[in-house]
């Protein structure tokens, strides 16, 4: 299946990504977030799912590695 809010041919751009993400936690039943920088668009999809009821889950990874603060939404 291919879904987009833009007409076919739209060359891809980095400042449609984020309603890509939306789509993406729409039509999700649960969004699972393993790992991620704090600045990631993961962080995107993961806050659309919680905000449309979806289940949100995280994976845990040590204390000390460094993609810690994109688990602390």
């Amino acid at each position: 299946m291919i879904m987009s809010e833009q007409p076919f041919g739209v060359k891809a751009n980095p400042t449609r990504l984020v309603a890509r993400n939306r789509l993406q936690a729409a039509m999700s039943k649960a969004v699972i977030l393993a790992q991620c920088p704090e600045k990631s668009g993961s962080l995107h999809t993961m806050r659309f799912a919680r905000k449309y009821g979806k289940e949100a889950l995280a994976v845990k990874f040590p204390v000390m590695t460094l993609a810690i603060p994109g688990l602390l939404i």
